[in-house]
């Protein structure tokens, strides 16, 4: 499993950084949804995504081989819907901010910091 923090850019609606896997705490990657497609910044969307889409017109999520989106990208999907989803159900589920998403075998969980300290994860796809 790997974590993958998300960080809304402050000012920049629907642009975020998305740390590094590899180089946690030294990298991070500008990940802008307001474009189409949305745009990642690190050498796997720039170096095989992006060519990949650029041929197909066709989005192919995280997780196919033939993907034109990166882990980042997918991340940051993952942490939009846990958001929105906590901004329509209010504090009675997920008392907290989503502060990372964690990516499973099978899908991204949501890591939310709750207001008491703890950190719970939930599966983003119930978001969705």
């Amino acid at each position: 499993m790997s974590r993958v923090k998300i960080t809304a850019i402050p000012g920049e609606p629907g642009r975020y950084w998305a740390e590094s896997e590899s180089h946690p705490g030294e990298d991070r990657y500008v990940v802008d949804m307001k474009v189409f497609p949305p745009q990642c910044y690190c050498t796997d969307f720039t170096a095989r995504c992006l060519p990949r889409w650029r041929e197909t017109r066709t989005a192919i999520p995280y997780g196919n081989p033939n993907r034109t989106e990166c882990k980042h990208i997918a991340a940051v999907r993952a942490y939009e819907s846990g958001a929105y989803m906590k901004s329509l159900i209010g504090t009675t589920t997920l008392d907290g901010e989503v502060v990372g998403v964690v990516e499973s075998d099978r899908d991204f969980l949501l890591e939310i910091e709750c207001q008491n300290g703890t950190t719970i994860t939930r599966p983003a796809s119930g978001y969705a």
